[in-house]
């Protein structure tokens, strides 16, 4: 059984560098690929990012990432329309003494640095978009766990 398991490896590996030997380079593609390096500087008229990536992006792409964003922050509203308290919870809030059992030491003080952390980081993927991959997007993702993570460990009814 082992031959055979070794057999089929062997003869799929050598199938597949076969295979990848005889597949010419495309020499089509090349042309695309300079025209977008030639053109995604702008001079005044580009985001002068050192990064061509970034530069094609925010020049060609400006405004689907500014979509991208929206559906983003809507996705966020509609999270912590979730989280809210409905009618009772907040009269049971209102009426009931506010004693509520605290969190227990380790589990306040991991959430505020992981918080903290979150925050940090966030603000160095959107900051630092323009030089390296990320940006706004990937900035708010990660800043979106913060209001949550703060909600699951310190709400009374989750």
């Amino acid at each position: 059984m082992k031959r055979l398991v070794t057999l089929i490896l062997l003869l799929t590996a050598v199938i597949t560098l076969a295979y990848v030997f005889q597949v010419p380079q495309p020499e089509d593609v090349k042309p695309l690929g300079e025209f977008y390096l030639e053109n995604s500087y702008f001079g005044d008229y580009s985001a002068r990012s050192p990064e061509v990536v970034t530069s094609i992006l925010w020049d060609y792409r400006g405004i689907d990432t500014l979509f991208e964003t929206a559906v983003f922050f809507l996705a966020i509203i509609g999270s912590l329309t979730v989280f809210r308290l409905t009618k009772e919870q907040e009269k049971e809030v209102k009426t009931e003494p506010t004693q509520v059992e605290p969190l227990p030491l380790p589990i306040r003080t991991v959430t505020k640095v992981i918080v903290a952390m979150i925050l940090a980081v966030s603000a160095s993927i959107a900051l630092h978009g323009h030089l390296t991959p990320g940006g706004g997007f990937q900035g708010g993702s990660a800043l979106a766990v913060a209001p949550l993570l703060i909600i699951a460990a310190y709400s009374k009814y989750t």
